[in-house]
């Protein structure tokens, strides 16, 4: 095996590369598969889906807005694991997929790719693949930049039409479009990919619900979920991200879940100020975002106080929190005990 896909998780192994307990599981686990004789990785179906990315799709935004989507490291290496890995019929392994990380590391427009792809190269007859949210304006994110890459690409354009509310790809039969639940109903779906862009901000599971209990018909159904931590632990989105680390740890098992999750390791949590482990939470630092403009964040979070540096560690560091108002740093805590007294008795 060969390609930047792989030498990702090699060099993320071997420790070539510093990434956090959750990244560096998801590369042995990924190794580990290799050597297994019940799951087949097809690499030229993968290597077909890097080339789509690279040479057919475009940045539509930002300084690299008209250039080619030359895949980061770690977006290739999604990328391989998502399209690569099969079951011994044929389908597809990876019928569910979570990856989380700090926000501006490019996640929306890889989602987009893998909404287009989805579309034109899954081999799903009828496709229908939704960019899904609770809000029909979160949703339109992701519509909005898919339909962005096909008015920038003539080879796009050939097969795509790119509509107002529905990307119809004609000859196939199917069709990209938002998803929310505050549209009139959402029964009736019977998603081919569904992609949920932002699940951190989903109170409820009722949209998820949907996808899942309408890709049942589906061969090869791909429902992934991307996005940064929230402010609050009660939601959904949390409960997925500790089912897929107990997945990584091999405390759970699920052979049709993929999961990587960029942010600080534990150990990190008490000296999050320090930038040297800022690069675990975002994977396209010195692309996307740079030092520079993190540590402005940072500054402009510690003069404005508690409720501002929860945004930073939530957004920039994609630390969970329970609460987004205050936040008393654990040696503060413990200094103010030390100083409580047990009252004597009555």
């Amino acid at each position: 095996m060969t390609g930047p896909a792989h030498k990702y998780a090699q060099d993320v192994h071997s420790g070539k590369v510093e990434a956090c307990e959750p990244v560096r599981l998801a590369c042995a686990r990924y190794l580990q598969d290799l050597q297994r004789r019940d799951l087949i990785f097809n690499e030229k179906k993968a290597r077909q889906v890097l080339a789509f990315f690279e040479t057919i799709l475009v940045h539509t935004v930002g300084q690299y807005a008209g250039q080619p989507f030359k895949l980061l490291p770690w977006q290739a290496w999604v990328v391989w694991n998502l399209y690569g890995w099969h079951m011994p019929d044929g389908s597809r392994r990876f019928n569910t997929a979570y990856i989380s990380m700090a926000r501006k590391q490019g996640k929306t427009t890889l989602a987009a790719g893998i909404a287009l792809t989805g579309l034109l190269m899954d081999q799903e007859p009828a496709a229908e693949v939704y960019s899904a949210a609770t809000k029909r304006d979160q949703a339109r994110i992701l519509f909005e930049e898919a339909r962005r890459m096909i008015l920038r690409s003539s080879t796009l354009a050939k097969h795509l039409t790119p509509g107002r509310h529905v990307i119809e790809a004609p000859k196939l039969g199917g069709k990209l479009t938002a998803l929310s639940s505050d549209a009139s109903t959402l029964d009736g779906l019977n998603p081919s990919t569904a992609i949920i862009d932002e699940y951190h901000s989903h109170p409820t599971d009722e949209v998820a619900n949907v996808i899942r209990s309408g890709m049942q018909a589906r061969r090869n159904p791909l429902h992934l979920t991307i996005t940064t931590a929230g402010m609050s632990t009660a939601v959904p989105c949390y409960q997925l991200h500790k089912t897929c680390t107990e997945v990584l740890r091999g405390q759970k098992k699920d052979d049709h879940l993929f999961a990587v999750m960029y942010q600080l390791d534990e150990d990190d949590a008490e000296t999050w100020a320090d930038p040297k482990h800022w690069h675990k939470a975002n994977p396209s630092m010195g692309h996307t975002i740079t030092m520079e403009a993190l540590a402005k964040q940072y500054t402009q979070a510690k003069n404005i106080g508690r409720s501002a540096e929860i945004e930073f560690r939530t957004k920039h560091l994609n630390q969970w929190t329970s609460q987004a108002s205050t936040w008393i740093r654990d040696s503060e805590f413990m200094s103010c005990t030390e100083k409580i007294q047990p009252a004597g008795p009555c």
